[in-house]
């Protein structure tokens, strides 16, 4: 009788403590680019196809209230050297990073910067799947533009720093991809550029002038990289990296986790989109 006199408020105590600590867990802000269509903010709306990637895997994370803010790479980085209680989301490794972030299994998965062409080059070319840069230039096959401070593959910036190529480059004097390189394409003014698929679908979307341009896998390109979440290097961000790894099992194999990313890629891209998905995350966690 001394026992059940107390188990019934004993277990009573202890939901009401659960259910406490649930209702008070951790508030998480999620730090975002200004980088459309990838990340970015419109009036009071967080949009790109990254967050709406990250969205599907808040779904499995409902112990949490999420928000997020915009912040540039400077103060994004600071505050996790000053260990906040925010995480970041699609996000690439090193070891620099990794000496103040804790970064989850790969969330996601992207191509490599890849060549623009006009439809018609695109035609001319036999509708290839990929093509070697250095082909095309020592064919003389036309003009490619540059953007300084972008970061193509070592293979890439080595062919455009070789002299014998200067005539057949030409260096974006704006210094960003913009909508305006995309007109000159369209206007034939230069025959290629070098872009990820989501933003060079994002920059002719913006560009008024008519035409269809493809864009084409890149030999020297290198291979798809993955992306992660991040959270600080402390107690709270490996805590925090655990509860996502758990959620991105889930968020993987929702229908809907990819489709943002999808709708920026040719049709003939998602198929080899898709495989890869499935070899390098899906296969990974079986």
């Amino acid at each position: 009788m001394c026992c059940s006199f107390f188990k019934w408020p004993l277990l009573s105590f202890l939901v009401a403590l659960f259910m406490s600590s649930q209702s008070l867990a951790d508030d998480v802000k999620w730090l975002v680019s200004d980088w459309p269509p990838y990340q970015y903010q419109e009036g009071d709306e967080y949009l790109g196809y990254s967050l709406d990637t990250l969205r599907v895997v808040l779904k499995y994370l409902p112990q949490h209230q999420h928000s997020f803010q915009i912040s540039n790479y400077k103060r994004r980085h600071s505050k996790f050297k000053q260990q906040d209680k925010v995480c970041t989301f699609g996000i690439s490794k090193s070891a620099e990073r990794q000496g103040y972030m804790h970064f989850s299994e790969p969330s996601e998965l992207y191509f490599p910067i890849q060549i623009f062409m006009r439809e018609e080059t695109y035609q001319a070319l036999n509708k290839p799947k990929q093509v070697s840069l250095e082909t095309l230039l020592t064919a003389n096959t036309g003009k490619l533009a540059v953007t300084p401070g972008v970061v193509y593959s070592d293979a890439v910036n080595n062919l455009i720093k070789e002299k014998r190529f200067a005539d057949n480059i030409i260096i974006n004097a704006t210094k960003s991809i913009s909508k305006n390189l995309y007109k000159m394409l369209l206007l034939k003014r230069i025959d290629f550029i070098l872009d990820w698929p989501p933003e060079g679908h994002y920059g002719l979307k913006l560009t008024k002038v008519k035409g269809n341009v493809t864009s084409v896998i890149l030999q020297e390109a290198g291979e798809m990289s993955l992306a992660y979440a991040a959270c600080p290097k402390n107690k709270w961000g490996r805590d925090m990296v655990n509860q996502i790894n758990l959620a991105l099992i889930d968020a993987h194999r929702d229908k809907d986790y990819s489709k943002a990313y999808e709708a920026y890629l040719d049709p003939y891209l998602v198929g080899v989109f898709k495989k890869e998905f499935k070899r390098r995350i899906l296969k990974a966690k079986d």
